[in-house]
């Protein structure tokens, strides 16, 4: 299908399918295609990050990476998880990129040891539930009840 567009030419050494001169593809996941066998970055609605090659897509958005890494970063600090081959589900994808790992070098972040990271981590989470758990006590003393979990909604019955 590619081929038709750029006269069955080859593809100047670029990795990927052509760019066709004049055809308007739709946005979103149709212009993936001109990401493949490209290293990207994928940011999930959760908030996790996964590095790998894009392999294959459909057309939901899901995605499947090969050579997958999960980064995990706490603070100017990181370390990765090897996940192999991944299935990326397109609702949960926020974020893709082009991944350069020279810039990566140059941004002033750190890789440490997986182990310490998830300590790291894990303190940090701890942290932030101290901070929610007491801004949640300050909010009912004052009257106020927030709810943050959705099977106790006052709608939901």
């Amino acid at each position: 299908m590619f081929a038709m567009w750029n006269g069955g030419q080859n593809n100047g050494g670029m990795r990927g399918p052509p760019r066709p001169p004049n055809v308007n593809l739709p946005s979103g996941t149709a212009h993936l295609l001109y990401e493949l066998d490209k290293v990207l970055l994928f940011w999930l609605r959760d908030g996790r990050t996964f590095i790998g090659v894009l392999k294959s897509l459909d057309q939901f958005g899901n995605v499947v990476v090969s050579g997958t890494i999960e980064r995990i970063y706490v603070g100017a600090e990181f370390g990765d998880i090897e996940r192999g081959i991944c299935i990326l589900r397109g609702e949960n994808l926020v974020l893709v990129g082009e991944w350069d790992g020279e810039k990566e070098q140059q941004s002033g972040t750190q890789r440490r040891d997986i182990q310490y990271i998830l300590a790291r981590q894990m303190e940090e989470e701890e942290k932030k539930a101290k901070v929610k758990e007491g801004l949640q006590k300050a909010m009912r003393e004052r009257g106020l009840n927030i709810r943050d979990d959705p099977e106790d909604d006052l709608f939901v019955k």
